[in-house]
C-alpha cells in the first residue's frame, strides 16, 4: 500500500444543476448535484471524489465540516501534487 495522503480544503456549494469544479486555489470549490441534507452532500462528494481520483471510497475521508460548507478531505494513496492534477483535468473551461 502507498504511505501517500494529502489533505485537501474545500469549498462546496450544494444543489448544482450538475458537479463541477468552479475554482482550483488554495481552497478547492465544487459544485454538488446533492442536495445538504441528511449527509447526501458530503456522501456525494467522498463517492464523487473516489471516482475522479479512481480510488476505493474508503479512501476519502471527511475529516473536518461535516454541517459546514468548508470541508477538509483526507485523500490516501495521491499527494497533493498529484490530486490538484486530476482535479486540473476535470475543470470545465
Amino acid at each position: 500500500m502507498c504511505d501517500r495522503r494529502c489533505i485537501l480544503s474545500l469549498k462546496i456549494v450544494p444543489n448544482g444543476r450538475k458537479d463541477e469544479i468552479l475554482e482550483l486555489g488554495e481552497m478547492i470549490r465544487l459544485r454538488l448535484k446533492a442536495p445538504p441534507v441528511e449527509g447526501k452532500a458530503n456522501a456525494h462528494l467522498v463517492k464523487l471524489l473516489a471516482g475522479w481520483f479512481h480510488i476505493p471510497k474508503n479512501r476519502v475521508n471527511l475529516i473536518r465540516g461535516e454541517k459546514s460548507r468548508d470541508k477538509s478531505i483526507s485523500v490516501e494513496g495521491l499527494s497533493e501534487e498529484q490530486a490538484r492534477e486530476i482535479l486540473k483535468e476535470k475543470v470545465q473551461i
